[in-house]
C-alpha cells in the first residue's frame, strides 16, 4: 500500500510538472508571436514613413508607437516564461494558471474599444484640426485592436486548455 501510494504522488507530480512546462512554453510562444507582430509593424513603419501620403504618414507613426508598446511587453513575457520554465516556482503556480488567463480575457475585451476608438476617430477625422492624423491613427488603431483581439482570444483559449478542470 505503502508503494501504491508512492507512486501515486509521484505520478501526480508528474502530470502537474507537465502541464507547467506545458503552460509556460504556450505563453513563450504567444509572446514570441506578439513580439515578431511587433518587430515586423515597426520595421514597416519605419521603411514606409516617407513613402506614403500624410494619412499613411500617421498610420506608420501609431503602429511604431504602439508596437513599441507591444515589444516591451512581448520581450517581459518571454523572459518572465524562460524564468518559470528554468526557475519552476510552483508556488505561484496556482495563481498564474488562474491570473494569466483572465488577463487574456480581460485584454480581449478592452481590444473592442481600442476597434471602436480607432473607427470613431477614422470617422470623425474631418472634424479635427488635422483629419489626416485623426483618420491614420485611427486606421492604425483599429489594426492593432483586431490583431490584439485575435490575439487574446487565442492565447485565453490556449492557456485555458493548459489547465486542469
Amino acid at each position: 500500500m505503502f508503494f501504491f501510494s508512492l507512486f501515486s504522488g509521484f505520478t501526480q507530480f508528474k502530470q502537474d510538472t507537465l502541464q507547467y512546462e506545458s503552460f509556460w512554453k504556450a505563453n513563450t510562444r504567444g509572446m514570441i508571436a506578439l513580439t515578431s507582430w511587433s518587430v515586423a509593424n515597426i520595421s514597416s513603419s519605419i521603411a514606409l514613413r516617407k513613402q506614403v501620403g500624410l494619412e499613411g504618414k500617421y498610420f506608420n507613426q501609431m503602429n511604431g508607437y504602439w508596437n513599441v508598446v507591444n515589444l516591451a511587453l512581448g520581450i517581459s513575457g518571454i523572459m518572465r516564461s524562460h524564468k518559470m520554465l528554468h526557475q519552476p516556482d510552483f508556488e505561484s503556480w496556482e495563481n498564474d494558471q488562474l491570473k494569466l488567463p483572465k488577463i487574456y480575457k480581460t485584454n480581449f475585451f478592452i481590444d473592442f474599444a481600442y476597434i471602436g476608438t480607432g473607427a470613431t476617430l477614422m470617422v470623425l477625422s474631418d472634424r479635427f484640426k488635422n483629419p489626416y492624423l485623426a483618420s491614420g491613427y485611427g486606421k492604425s488603431i483599429i489594426v492593432q485592436g483586431a490583431f490584439l483581439l485575435v490575439f487574446d482570444y487565442v492565447m485565453y483559449r490556449v492557456l485555458k486548455s493548459k489547465i486542469n478542470r
